[in-house]
């Protein structure tokens, strides 16, 4: 038999269920400069995903992110470089 959580709207429609897939935020990093990586185990235990926390505009355009493996690395434009921006992972 299968556990879990559901929760419906008003009108009885599924928003959450926890029998598929629901993530979850394993950590968060400060990323600045042109270029870097942070490494963390935890992104072994599921499908990684990643957001931006940043008042910057021009994230979607300035920082390219990748992850293999454990490692997220990312490139920063160089004319968006003096931003700093909040990278929050996890997986799901």
């Amino acid at each position: 038999m299968t556990a879990g959580l559901q929760t419906f709207d008003a009108s009885g429609r599924i928003v959450l269920d926890t029998t598929s897939r629901t993530g979850r935020v394993i950590g968060l990093t400060t990323i600045t400069g042109t270029s870097g990586s942070h490494s963390d185990s935890g992104l072994s235990t599921g499908t990684p995903f990643f957001f931006f926390a940043t008042t910057s505009p021009a994230v979607a355009k300035a920082v390219t992110v990748t992850i293999s493996g454990t490692t997220i690395s990312w490139t920063i434009a160089s004319d968006q470089a003096s931003w700093s921006y909040l990278l929050v992972y996890g997986v799901y």
